[in-house]
């Protein structure tokens, strides 16, 4: 399976300073196996039984954007969330467990954010595969969950590995044209708050990876996020 060389590279060489958790992560990223995400789903079964999740809440599905920004909850506030990002999740990970992380909660909304591992390490030159597989599980969700609204994000670019901006942009463009023509469907896009006046990536938001955002990343980019749904509600 073909990874863009720089994102290969980065995870190897962490790796080497991780004990090996990097490159386990990796290979799960790499997969094409959503049961290597067991462990991950697990976890949500298990936090269901100790806690019972709110009815009607919005569920935020994806990749680690979602799983690894602990201070989502309070920023969302008041809209009652459940978070069920994992790892490096891709389309059709979301696609096989979406019984578990989506209609179990019966949601009066769904937020999504995942594409971008597919773009990085599953479908590297034809975009027009992401954008399919994406609006597959739009179809997915839409006849499992009619009463639910379905919000998209538009995938963010990364300051670590610019090769595929091009691909990220046409799959935002052609997810933006399918939410236009669906109503129940809406597109979000909060990628100007990653950008400086000169149009070039704020790195200093950007965690040492250059690939996730820090806090001060993360509260600008879930804070335009939020007022886009807020908006579109």
């Amino acid at each position: 399976m073909k990874v863009f060389k720089g994102v290969g590279i980065f995870f190897l060489l962490a790796a080497l300073f991780s004990g090996g958790y990097l490159w386990n992560t990796l290979r799960k990223v790499e997969s094409i196996d959503p049961l290597v995400w067991e462990s991950e789903i697990q976890k949500f079964r298990n936090d269901d039984l100790e806690r019972r999740p709110t009815s009607k809440p919005m569920v935020l599905v994806g990749s680690s954007s979602i799983a690894l920004y602990s201070e989502l909850e309070k920023l969302m506030q008041p809209i009652p969330i459940v978070k069920r990002g994992f790892g490096g999740a891709s389309v059709s990970d979301v696609s096989y467990y979406r019984k578990e992380i989506i209609d179990k909660y019966k949601p009066s909304k769904i937020l999504i954010y995942v594409g971008a591992i597919d773009i990085y390490f599953h479908h590297e030159g034809n975009p027009n595969l992401v954008v399919s597989s994406i609006a597959d599980l739009f179809t997915d969700i839409q006849n499992n969950n009619p009463s639910s609204d379905i919000y998209y994000i538009a995938i963010r670019p990364s300051p670590f590995q610019s090769d595929p901006w091009q691909d990220i942009d046409f799959v935002n463009e052609a997810i933006k044209k399918i939410a236009g023509i669906s109503g129940k469907i809406y597109f979000i896009n909060a990628n100007n708050v990653v950008r400086g006046s000169d149009g070039r990536l704020l790195e200093n938001i950007y965690k040492f990876d250059k690939m996730h955002l820090n806090e001060e990343g993360n509260e600008l980019w879930w804070g335009e996020i939020k007022r886009q749904l807020l908006s579109q509600s």
